[in-house]
């Protein structure tokens, strides 16, 4: 009788592995077999990919839906409880903390009412209060919105909000119909303050006060001068998207249907659009400016014609300003840098610097100067000059007392 051969099983702790025996597989053959081979691989890198693009249309979904509620809230106000937002922006400009009793006065309104719609517009997230040393309130960014986009809407420059096309470092950039004719419109909202632009009190001179300001209040400071530049821009026929209105910290601007120069791909004359771009930057100088900010995420491009469109205005600067020539080498090594990674190319076009105003150049009073007309900075205006010269001797001669006191040991 034939019986079957035993077989004898090592015990579970004497077992080689099965990662053991893949890895002597790999060695003797060079290549890996089993659940741990190209295959599970594979499948553990599309297993990744699909986590990835759910979290990415969940983001995009939790965006809109909080967008969506943010419009609903405003929408929903009433005429007191704007009353209320815009007593309490009223009194922000001398208090961090605006007091109850200041906004009753403001708003006209008797410390009940006050209370309803301040529960109404604390409920939406339209204002922060506080309630340490004082009763206090003040706006939040979306209460500034709510404010901003009423009175657009009031004025028929913005009919309605639709999705964010752009989200940078000092503004997020929506799309939404509007003006005169109900087009398409780009709103930009200037949100100035994040973690990444801290530091723009430094980098821009938004604000020359010698007192600290709020970020609402350089966000307000930074939209005006954008639609400003914008104007006077559009007026003389440069390539800029046409300014339709702005309120607070909101542009309201016209839409053009270009691709962002960074998303592009392919060019069919590469050399051609680099050097309309620095006679574009010629341009400026010729007028008096700088744009500063001159890059692939500032440059509009439309890829059948060729044809160029500067956006973001806030940081432009006069030439007569000390870093203009410095502040034009950088656009244009950015813009040429762009071309050299993206396209393979490399031009060595530079732009006309005998277009920089001289220190002996009068343009004081020069009508066809932009950088006088609006002011921007470096340009040469004796007011300025004088208070900035008395600011420094304020802080100077309170530096001095100061040491004085410390050597004095008080």
């Amino acid at each position: 009788m034939n019986l079957p051969r035993a077989r004898f099983l090592l015990p579970y702790e004497s077992r080689p592995s099965q990662r053991a025996q893949d890895s002597e597989i790999l060695r003797v053959s060079g290549s890996r077999k089993g659940p741990y081979g190209f295959a599970a691989f594979w499948r553990l890198a599309l297993i990744v990919v699909g986590v990835g693009c759910i979290l990415v249309t969940s983001e995009q979904k939790l965006r809109a839906k909080l967008d969506r509620q943010i419009l609903e809230s405003m929408r929903d106000l009433g005429r007191d409880a704007r009353s209320v937002l815009a007593a309490i922006e009223r009194g922000m400009k001398n208090h961090y903390l605006v007091p109850t009793a200041l906004i009753a006065k403001f708003a006209r309104m008797n410390l009940q009412n006050l209370k309803y719609h301040m529960s109404e517009i604390h409920r939406k997230k339209l204002v922060y209060h506080e309630n340490k040393a004082y009763d206090g309130y003040r706006l939040t960014y979306r209460g500034l919105d709510a404010l901003a986009i009423n009175c657009l809407v009031e004025r028929g420059s913005l009919a309605s909000f639709g999705m964010i096309i752009g989200k940078g470092k000092e503004s997020d950039v929506y799309l939404g119909t509007g003006g005169p004719k109900s087009s398409t419109v780009v709103v930009k909202i200037h949100r100035l303050g994040r973690v990444s632009f801290t530091k723009a009190r430094e980098k821009r001179d938004y604000y020359s006060g010698d007192r600290p300001s709020s970020w609402m209040f350089i966000s307000k400071l930074a939209a005006q001068k954008e639609y400003n530049h914008l104007r006077a821009l559009h007026g003389r026929d440069f390539p800029v998207p046409q300014p339709i209105d702005s309120n607070r910290h909101i542009v309201v601007m016209e839409y053009k249907p270009y691709s962002l120069l960074n998303h592009v791909q392919t060019l069919n004359k590469p050399k051609r659009t680099f050097v309309e771009i620095v006679n574009l930057v010629n341009r400026f100088l010729a007028n008096g400016i700088v744009h500063c900010d001159l890059n692939e995420f500032n440059l509009l491009i439309n890829v059948d014609t060729g044809e160029l469109t500067v956006i973001d205005f806030p940081q432009i600067i006069s030439a007569k300003h000390p870093d203009a020539r410095f502040m034009v080498e950088r656009d244009l090594e950015c813009v040429r840098r762009f071309f050299q990674k993206r396209f393979k190319k490399s031009y060595n076009v530079t732009a006309d610097f005998s277009l920089l105003p001289t220190n002996d150049d009068k343009i004081s009073n020069d009508e066809t100067n932009l950088g006088v007309l609006l002011k921007l900075s470096g340009y040469s205006n004796q007011k300025r000059d004088d208070e900035y010269r008395r600011y420094r001797e304020d802080i100077l001669r309170a530096e001095s007392q100061w040491q004085d006191a410390i050597d004095k040991g008080l």
